[in-house]
């Protein structure tokens, strides 16, 4: 994967970030602003609400791949039933029957899922 184009104009060094720390604050409402270090961007300040899209974004992906391994996972058990193992086989006789005594009413559905 690449990584993202950065506008030289946004690049600011650390010594200028340090001294003139409201003009990059309000720079950051415009656009992402990004804090060089020995001529390497170290940091990047955006605004919050970029932020706050950027991470539901994220969450959302890592949400739908999660889920899409779930369905390639079901789908190879179905075509190779014969690598699929009991419950015993996958984690012992102690835990599958540990697993098997539990009360599956005990935690309540709300409390298991967001």
């Amino acid at each position: 994967m690449k990584k993202p184009a950065i506008n030289p104009e946004s690049i600011i060094t650390s010594s200028f970030a340090a001294k003139q720390f409201d003009e990059v604050l309000k720079k950051a409402k415009e656009g992402p602003q990004f804090i060089a270090e020995n001529e390497k961007v170290e940091l990047a300040i955006i605004d919050y609400a970029l932020y706050e899209k950027m991470h539901l974004a994220l969450e959302l992906l890592q949400e739908v791949a999660w889920e899409a391994e779930i369905v390639r996972r079901i789908e190879h058990a179905d075509a190779h039933p014969e690598e699929l193992l009991s419950l015993v086989e996958a984690l012992g006789n102690e835990a599958a029957e540990r697993i098997l005594k539990m009360d599956l009413n005990e935690v309540a559905d709300d409390e298991l899922f967001e």
